[in-house]
Order: C-alpha cells, then structure tokens, then sequence
C-alpha cells in the first residue's frame, strides 16, 4: 500500500488498533495497517456476493478497505459516506475526521479508479449492491443517523457487512427490523459483532 505523510495522518487515527505499532517505526505501523486490512478481507470472504457493481462504505475514512475490495471486483465503483474536509484528529466521539481530497490522493495512489466521497448530509446518487461498515457507522454513530438513507439506495438483493456494538443492544434490533436475521455472524470482537445481511 502506497501511503504518504498526508495519508498517514489520517490513517494513523483513523486505523486506531494499530497505532501502538508506530512506537517501533512507520515501517512496523505500515506493516501493521496493512495485516489489519487483510484481516477485514478475510474475515468478510465468507460473505462477499459473486458481482458487485457498486460499493458504499459508511464512515469508510480514507478508504483503505476498498483497496483490496476493488480489487476483486474489477471495474466496481467505490464511495465513501463520511467527514469531507475535518482536520486529522479526534474532537469526540461520534463525529467525523476525514478528509475527502486527501483520501482521493490515497485511492488513486493505490490503484482505486472509480471512487468518490459523500457528505454525512450528502444525498447517495446511485445503487449499492454492496454496504459495508468497519468499526464506524453502528460503532459511533447510532443506526438512524444513515440507516433511512442507505436503506433506499441500496440495490435489489444487496448485501450489507457492519460491526455492530455489544454493549448498544438496540442499535442491533434496529437492523434486525430493516433487513431480518443476519445471514452470517462473521466476527465477534471485543466491543462488537461484525454481522452480515443478504437482502
């Protein structure tokens, strides 16, 4: 993974398990960054649909996962709902630190062509066959903040991949009223469950 100093800014925060790596150097952190990554990718194989066309991550930051997410599906376009021009730190919970231009740089360096970020307020312009959320939205952001959104432009059939909360039992009732049971339970951490729904 290409990463500049004006990635890494955002990066480091925003990637927070792997933080503590940077006390033995950038090249231990890169490292680190990118296993945390791939463990996303596998962790999710299980249910990732044969064809995707489009992808929404909520609160997807700079992107990282639709690297490798593109990557297998070739020529898909790659959209991120989240914070457009925040400085690289953490006010408080539940409010957003990215940055869209600099997130833009970071997918074209590493080979993301069809990409483009969206406000928090941002009306979505197309269909999802694929929404995934990785210790953002359902982590800090409680279900209504986008679920009324993401739930229209999701496409027929669509499959939805987030990390839940443990310890916020309703925000995991309110997506079991949107989209029923999950069709995969794909991780329990710590502090959340990365569940899966296929529409």
């Amino acid at each position: 993974v290409i990463i500049s100093p004006k990635h890494w800014e955002y990066l480091y925060i925003q990637r927070g398990e792997v933080s503590n790596a940077y006390s033995k150097g950038f090249d231990e952190w890169k490292r680190a960054y990118e296993e945390s990554i791939a463990n996303v990718m596998q962790s999710i194989a299980p249910a990732l649909p044969k064809q995707v066309d489009q992808i929404l991550d909520v609160g997807g930051g700079m992107g990282g996962i639709g690297i490798p997410l593109t990557q297998r599906y070739k020529g898909a376009g790659y959209r991120v709902l989240d914070g457009i021009d925040d400085k690289p730190m953490v006010v408080k919970h539940a409010t957003t630190f990215n940055n869209a231009a600099v997130a833009a740089d970071f997918l074209a360096a590493n080979g993301v062509k069809d990409f483009g970020h969206y406000s928090p307020t941002c009306p979505l312009d197309r269909k999802f066959e694929l929404v995934v959320s990785f210790a953002a939205w359902v982590f800090h952001f409680e279900p209504g903040e986008y679920l009324e959104r993401v739930v229209a432009a999701m496409a027929p059939h669509a499959t939805v991949i987030l990390d839940v909360r443990k310890d916020r039992t309703g925000w995991a009732i309110a997506f079991l009223k949107a989209f029923g049971r999950p069709s995969h339970v794909l991780e329990r951490g710590k502090k959340h469950m990365r569940l899966a729904w296929q529409t």
